[in-house]
């Protein structure tokens, strides 16, 4: 009987080690993860930072068709002035 307990508790122990070693790989994979999300975050905030700068600096869409229609706006006023000079002169 006591052989028999021995080998019991050493198979118990055995199973044991087993499980609390798939435990710990489980966890050092999920850690690994974590830091690999953690990277991978911390390289898309850089990113988004440097595009929220590179966006303060270029002008925005709205203020390029202003700008555009300023453009035009101009042209034409140019050319009323041209005709009206002409009508003046002749």
């Amino acid at each position: 009987m006591c052989c028999n307990t021995v080998h019991c508790l050493s198979s118990l122990k055995e199973v044991c080690t087993e499980k609390v070693t798939k435990v710990e790989d489980e966890k050092t994979k999920l850690r690994n993860e974590v830091a690999d999300v953690r990277n991978e975050l911390a390289s898309m905030q850089q990113e988004l930072n440097e595009q929220k700068d590179a966006n303060k600096r270029a002008p925005s869409q709205t203020m390029k068709s202003h700008v555009e229609r300023l453009k035009n706006q101009l042209a034409m006023k140019e050319k009323q002035q041209q005709v009206q000079k002409h009508l003046n002169e002749t």
